[in-house]
């Protein structure tokens, strides 16, 4: 292996790797948000219309 000088270390360019566990979690977050907003809808629908079940 060979060693490098600071010169080129400091030349090195970083990427992103976008890889199947980062998409999972940006499905996962959407599905919750979308989950969410169901919820909240549903929500308010029952509260307008008086269709809430007493506790």
């Amino acid at each position: 292996m060979k060693r490098l000088g600071k010169d080129q270390l400091l030349s090195i360019k970083g990427g992103i790797n976008i890889t199947a566990a980062l998409l999972n979690a940006i499905a996962r977050i959407g599905g919750t948000i979308l989950e969410l907003g169901r919820t909240v809808g549903t929500s308010i629908v029952r509260l307008r219309s008086g269709k809430i079940c007493k506790m």
